[in-house]
């Protein structure tokens, strides 16, 4: 039931918890409301905070009036993070897996929504959520379709030119007003020259940065979190040496493709060390700073 997630029993009794969605915080100092339901009944507790789903809904699709929201650009950074879905085991790439099962009935679920011209709620599927505007919210479904035909891809094949079309055509649906303004190309194209490195730490920066362009995308910068960082190190620990062969051969994304998708292949030996895997912590911590 979707109203559990409000409910919280302290000392017996249950209160009910409601975070203040992101676009609201500018009005008030407060990150949560917390009030008791005054029951020790779960039954109970239910019924009162059912009768709140409605507004609970529309509270969250609510922006402040400074807040220009770009729900399709914040829709496809969040879900174009497929470091779960490359950790996946041989097993769970199976079309008959759980994992591949889930992304399918999802998907099924929000195209039939678009099909009988339903609203989906997106409240326990997304942390981004659609505008109140009918065609907005079409436009939100359509795009998230998108995004879980290709985030379905990458889960059985790997990354696939299937994959890379999808993701491609996906891309391709953000409107020009939605663009991102800080792109991790553009800025880190600002950083180097801010920095001024010898043609040695650029070329070995330079590797960094197309590392975390194959993992995360061309994103927005201002969306990086700690969890970002901390998956995009859990993947670099995984790329083959670039100075021995099959490898020395290959550019950075392909190393990395290969990382993904062919990482049984691997020997112990194949994998960078730990102070390359610190470099990258190193420049990512520096730039993010800086940016």
């Amino acid at each position: 039931m979707q109203y559990t997630k409000h409910l919280q029993i302290r000392n017996n009794t249950y209160h009910f918890r409601f975070k203040i969605p992101t676009e609201l915080k500018s009005l008030t100092s407060k990150s949560e409301i917390v009030r008791s339901l005054k029951t020790d009944s779960f039954n109970d507790a239910c019924v009162i905070i059912a009768t709140k789903l409605p507004l609970l809904r529309q509270l969250k699709n609510m922006t402040s009036e400074q807040t220009t929201r770009n729900e399709l650009q914040d829709l496809f950074d969040e879900l174009i993070d497929f470091t779960d879905i490359d950790n996946y085991n041989r097993y769970q790439r199976f079309a008959t897996s759980d994992e591949t099962q889930g992304i399918q009935t999802v998907e099924d679920q929000v195209r039939s929504d678009l099909q009988d011209n339903n609203k989906t709620d997106f409240s326990d599927l997304t942390r981004t959520q659609p505008s109140i505007d009918i065609k907005s919210h079409k436009d939100f479904q359509r795009l998230f379709v998108r995004l879980l035909e290709a985030k379905s891809e990458r889960a059985m094949h790997g990354c696939t030119p299937e994959f890379e079309g999808l993701l491609s055509r996906a891309q391709s649906m953000l409107t020009p007003s939605v663009k991102p303004k800080y792109l991790l190309s553009e800025q880190y194209e600002k950083f180097k020259a801010f920095k001024g490195w010898t043609d040695k730490v650029t070329k070995d920066n330079n590797r960094y940065f197309l590392f975390l362009v194959s993992h995360w995308g061309d994103i927005c910068v201002t969306t990086i979190t700690k969890q970002h960082i901390k998956k995009a190190l859990d993947a670099y620990k995984c790329m083959p040496l670039g100075n021995q062969l099959p490898y020395k051969n290959m550019s950075v994304k392909q190393r990395y493709l290969f990382s993904v998708n062919d990482i049984d292949a691997m020997h112990e030996d194949d994998f960078v060390s730990s102070k390359t895997v610190h470099g990258l912590l190193t420049i990512m911590q520096s730039f993010l700073v800086h940016t």
